[in-house]
């Protein structure tokens, strides 16, 4: 791609950030005007960011640069006001909406409420994010500051220090100790619980879908045609 080229994307995505940004405004100002915020939950969130030319990349894909992985993650109401410092995932969506509405949490939720967040933080929680399948995609662990990507097919692991909204390649040896076990024993759990959690997903396909919902998928990009 070209330099002019990219400046059209970059042009182009900015556009449809200010697009979205107005609506967005909109719907604020919709439910502030005729139902109020008291008794209600607005969450903006992102399932990944974009790349527009950082690192040599465009897109997302199965990069995990802070670009694609450091999302927005806003929520309106309830009068509750802060800034959260601690690691979040999109599987912290739902429990916390459930906690928002007084409904229990599933003991079986991997995710958690992050309300509790904006009184305290906790720096020695990590988040995960995954591409591809289980034998042959890549999987990334962060805290925050320290972050490992692993490569499941050649099994190289890539490390990188967050910063802000960057993040910089480097060293293994750069990593202090203590950081780089804890990094690696959590991504190795991670790993053996999503090949737990993709056999039994497989048993479930084996079950058989239906022909609406396989065709779903696939346009969705889920499923392989």
């Amino acid at each position: 791609m070209t330099e002019e080229e990219l400046s059209d994307f970059e042009t182009l995505y900015k556009g449809e950030v200010e697009y979205l940004d107005r609506h967005i405004g909109d719907i604020i100002d919709w439910v502030d005007q005729n139902i109020g915020f008291e008794n209600t939950v607005l969450a903006l969130f992102s399932d990944h960011g974009e790349s527009l030319g950082e690192h040599g990349k465009l897109r997302h894909g199965d990069q995990f640069h802070s670009g694609v992985t450091h999302v927005p993650c806003i929520i309106k109401g309830l009068n509750e006001q802060g800034n959260i410092h601690t690691p979040v995932s999109g599987i912290d969506l739902m429990p916390t909406f459930l906690d928002y509405a007084d409904i229990t949490i599933p003991d079986s939720c991997r995710g958690q409420s992050i309300r509790k967040y904006l009184s305290e933080s906790d720096q020695s929680r990590y988040v995960y994010t995954q591409s591809g399948k289980s034998d042959d995609g890549r999987v990334m662990i962060t805290d925050g500051t320290w972050q490992l990507v692993h490569d499941i097919s050649s099994n190289e692991r890539t490390y990188f220090k967050r910063t802000g909204d960057s993040s910089e390649h480097i060293e293994e040896e750069t990593v202090p100790s203590k950081d780089l076990e804890k990094l690696q024993t959590n991504l190795e759990d991670h790993m053996e619980s999503f090949e737990e959690s993709a056999q039994k997903n497989a048993s479930r396909e084996e079950a058989g879908i239906s022909k609406d919902v396989e065709e779903r998928l696939q346009d969705l990009g889920y499923k392989e045609v």
